[in-house]
């Protein structure tokens, strides 16, 4: 996941002051769900436990693991009122039934993330600030979201974002020594499209961090909002592999009301724990756990220790929760899959790896599956992997063997090929928008973008953003 670059500089000035070791304490404790014996609590900031005191290592009773329940597809109409993107959960962009593109991006200088806008009629690309004063670079601008901001959802007319957001952030003197202490709040933000109106929601964590010192990690947030509720994962970069794993929560998925409260909150999926295949020590935290709504459902990947590789490698297996029936359901996909996945009413299209290079479709009615696109049928460069739009399917590969996508192929629906796009430059990261465009990015910055109704007509021109302050 992406380390917040200007808390881990904060981080290493205090380790290297000689800061103690890092202890967090919840400001109060916080109701998180039913475990079937006890209100599950928090306690003291320490770790997620049961009302007998026990720690919370299988998924509450309300929330059920089947594996016997029958798996199927559903037909949906997607509603921006009431169903979150179909896009995995906490990607920095959205994109409005107009047309516009909003992102988080850090500015140029460095100074925090800002709330950007791609305007689908004039096609300028800029921060979201009307006042003609102001000069865009500091936290008076009505653009600047915070130091860190997590995830842009779009939901019923308004852009969610969660930030992070810190107060009585200094040193003090405990014990004859000075030490960093902080409270840490992670507070959901709704925003109206034209940057104004900024309100904030609810808060999903508070942390107070004492004794800090550069076992704190980077900050980490996967969220959406899927009608009428927030789900979400948090790492806030509290604790180190060797401490304790279910602390602060991180080894849930939690699920709250939109406008709720933390007492609210549900962990409705426990992570399990991650040993390495030598045995020597355990992985604590699963970082990579993307959660993606679609219907009634919750999808979600669960990270895993891959038996035959025995440097202890990730592979991901992919869960289901009935947001209705409160069952979590396992999915048995052939091949493990990349991080990558779309879930359509014909089923699941997953890619297994690169040196797989083959687009999969698994029926959910029968669990069978197909092979639907070989990357190596499309082009003699190596490949990297599909994204989806809704419409068509974009196929990466690289050029240069350097990991970086410099050619895609286009396909339809019916996975017939269109055309192929040579940007000449090494992009970074392809953003797969709903409604009227597909967008492209170069080192997370706006690149450029395909009209659909032109890619329909067999035109794949690219055209440029003109970005502006």
């Amino acid at each position: 996941m992406r380390k917040q670059k200007m808390w881990l500089v904060l981080c290493l000035l205090f380790c290297c002051m000689g800061a103690a070791a890092c202890s967090d304490t919840d400001t109060e404790n916080q109701k998180a769900g039913q475990d079937g014996t006890g209100t599950t609590t928090w306690n003291s900031g320490d770790s997620l436990v049961t009302g007998d005191n026990k720690q919370l290592t299988e998924p509450p009773a309300a929330w059920k693991i089947s594996e016997e329940t029958k798996l199927k597809s559903e037909k949906i109409e997607y509603d921006p009122k009431t169903d979150g993107n179909w896009r995995m959960a906490s990607e920095w962009c959205c994109e409005t039934e107009d047309g516009n593109l909003y992102q988080i991006e850090a500015d140029s200088l460095g100074n925090g993330k800002y709330l950007y806008c791609y305007d689908a009629k004039s096609h300028g690309y800029r921060k979201v600030c009307n006042r003609p004063e102001c000069y865009h670079t500091n936290e008076d601008c009505d653009a600047f979201l915070a130091e860190e901001a997590f995830g842009m959802e779009y939901y019923n007319g308004k852009l969610y974002t969660i930030l992070i957001e810190r107060n009585d952030r200094d040193w003090q003197e405990i014990e004859g020594k000075s030490v960093f202490s902080s409270t840490t709040y992670a507070n959901l933000y709704a925003i109206d499209p034209n940057g104004t109106g900024r309100v904030k929601v609810q808060s999903l964590k508070v942390i107070e961090r004492k004794n800090a010192d550069c076992n704190i990690t980077g900050i980490n947030i996967n969220f959406t909002i899927h009608k009428g509720y927030v789900y979400y994962r948090h790492n806030l970069g509290e604790a180190t592999e060797m401490e304790d794993y279910y602390k602060n929560g991180k080894n849930c998925i939690f699920r709250v009301p939109l406008g709720g409260s933390e007492a609210e909150a549900e962990c409705i999926y426990v992570m399990p724990k991650l040993q390495h295949i030598n045995g020597l020590h355990e992985i604590f935290n699963q970082e990579d756990t993307f959660i993606r709504p679609y219907g009634n459902y919750i999808y979600f990947l669960e990270e895993k220790i891959n038996p035959e590789n025995q440097e202890g490698a990730l592979i991901y297996a992919l869960n289901r929760i009935d947001i209705i029936n409160k069952q979590v359901e396992k999915i048995q996909l052939e091949k493990p899959l990349e991080l990558e996945f779309y879930v359509t009413e014909e089923g699941i299209y997953y890619y297994s790896s690169k040196l797989d290079g083959k687009l999969r479709l698994h029926h959910l009615e029968d669990g069978t599956e197909e092979i639907i696109v070989n990357q190596t049928d499309l082009s003699k460069y190596r490949p990297l992997g599909f994204n989806y739009d809704g419409m068509c399917w974009y196929a990466f590969f690289d050029k240069g063997q350097e990991e970086f996508v410099t050619d895609i192929v286009v396909l339809d629906s019916d996975y017939k090929k269109i055309g192929e796009l040579d940007f000449g430059v090494h992009l970074y990261m392809f953003l797969d928008a709903k409604y009227n465009l597909a967008l492209f990015t170069e080192d997370n910055k706006l690149y450029g973008w395909l009209d659909k109704a032109d890619i329909a007509k067999g035109d794949l021109t690219v055209h440029r953003a003109e970005q502006t302050e």
